[in-house]
C-alpha cells in the first residue's frame, strides 16, 4: 500500500485481514498486489478495504493488471462474484501474523 510491502500469503484458501489505517493517507492511495499462479488458469484474485467511513474497494472491473507492475496495465477479465465454481465458497478470512524471521542462535 503506497510503496509499503503490508502482508505476504501463499495459498488461495485463505484470506487474511489487517487494519490498513496506518498505511493509508489522505487522497489518492495505492494497493498493489503482487499475484502468481502455479501454472493453471484461471487465476483468480479477490481482495477488499472497508475504509473508516463505510466505503467499500474491492476487486473488480475496475481492477488492472501489468505482467512486470510497471507498464502495460489492462483491465482483467472478471469470471464473476465471489463464490463461483470452481472456487465456491471456500476462502475463509483470518488476521494476519507475519512470518517469524529466523533467529540465529548465539551461545
Amino acid at each position: 500500500m503506497n510503496g509499503v510491502q503490508v502482508m505476504e500469503q501463499c495459498g488461495w484458501a485463505r484470506a487474511y485481514t489487517i487494519d490498513a489505517a496506518k498505511y493509508l493517507k489522505p487522497g489518492k492511495n495505492t494497493i498493489r498486489i503482487h499475484a502468481a499462479d502455479a501454472g493453471g488458469a484461471p487465476c483468480g484474485l479477490l481482495y477488499g478495504l472497508v475504509t473508516d467511513d463505510g466505503r467499500e474497494i474491492v476487486s473488480g472491473a475496475d481492477t488492472r493488471v501489468s505482467k512486470n507492475g510497471r507498464d502495460g496495465w489492462m483491465q482483467v477479465e472478471v469470471l464473476g462474484k465471489y463464490g463461483i465454481k470452481p472456487w465456491t465458497f471456500q476462502v475463509s478470512a483470518v488476521p494476519y501474523a507475519p512470518p517469524e524471521e529466523d533467529v540465529a542462535i548465539k551461545e
